[in-house]
């Protein structure tokens, strides 16, 4: 009977143990990070990434902030925890100078006025 007393309160510590982290409430939220880096050449666009927001809600970002120097810029945006997310990269297309086509240069104008 004591051996099963006791195996009773081992099981049910353990139990309670593992069950705390994630039942407590005082763990951090849920996180999680994308960071990007690109060594620049003479060949690239100097500042920061250029980041079309366009397509998210207007509540979508709760924060956006730039930091660094010239050679090194730093961009932090915060978004909102109830929207999802899907990150794209893509190269940048832009039209050789002085062979701008016209529906070249609405999306340039489109693409820099949605930098947020």
């Amino acid at each position: 009977m004591k051996r099963t007393a006791l195996l009773l309160a081992v099981a049910f510590t353990l139990g309670f143990v593992a069950a705390l982290p994630t039942v407590s409430g005082c763990s951090k939220p849920a996180d999680r990070t994308l960071r990007i880096r690109q060594h620049q050449s003479t060949k690239t666009y100097s500042g920061a990434f250029r980041i079309d927001t366009s397509q998210l809600a207007p509540n979508a970002i709760t924060s956006k902030s730039e930091t660094g120097g010239p050679g090194a810029p730093v961009t932090e945006i915060e978004l909102a925890w109830d929207h999802e997310i899907e990150v794209v990269l893509r190269p940048l297309v832009t039209a050789p100078k002085g062979n701008a086509t016209a529906a070249d240069v609405p999306h340039q104008a489109t693409a820099d006025q949605n930098d947020n």
